[in-house]
């Protein structure tokens, strides 16, 4: 199966706690964006309805957030022993697809508002959740 596929499954395999995987991930990203840059996406990885404008760097946020991972689940649930370097599987990941991972942690704060005004107007329980990771996440950003 595709590690594109397999994010949301928890824990994650071995493979997604490594550098090996955030690899894979980010070339597999690249190269479905190379081959329909706005194409509709499929249902797997990415709750691809989030945000309505789906482009190139929103996908890439949601994938940055959800692999780094920025959660306010603990760390444990997602496989890791110790809590991950996520600033270095930002970069990893960002590396692999070929773009400045300044680029997305900047980006990635304004993807995920807007992912939550969405979830706020379909009445989903998740944007408030949503809300306090984004807070989290600027608050790890000064650090």
């Amino acid at each position: 199966m595709p590690l594109l596929d397999i994010v949301t499954r928890r824990p994650w395999p071995a493979v997604l706690r490594g550098e090996q995987g955030l690899r894979q991930l980010g070339r597999a990203l690249r190269e479905r964006h190379a081959r329909a840059p706005r194409a509709p996406r499929p249902a797997g990885y990415l709750d691809w309805e989030l945000s309505g404008s789906r482009t190139p760097l929103i996908d890439l946020c949601q994938l940055t957030w959800a692999i780094a991972p920025i959660s306010l689940r603990p760390f444990t649930e997602f496989g890791f022993r110790t809590e991950p370097d996520r600033l270095r599987r930002i970069e990893g990941l960002c590396e692999a697809y070929g773009v400045d991972p300044d680029i997305v942690l900047l980006a990635a704060p304004g993807c995920m508002r807007e992912a939550a005004r969405s979830l706020e107007k379909r009445s989903a329980s998740g944007a408030a959740e949503l809300r306090e990771t984004i807070d989290w996440y600027l608050g790890w950003l000064k650090r």
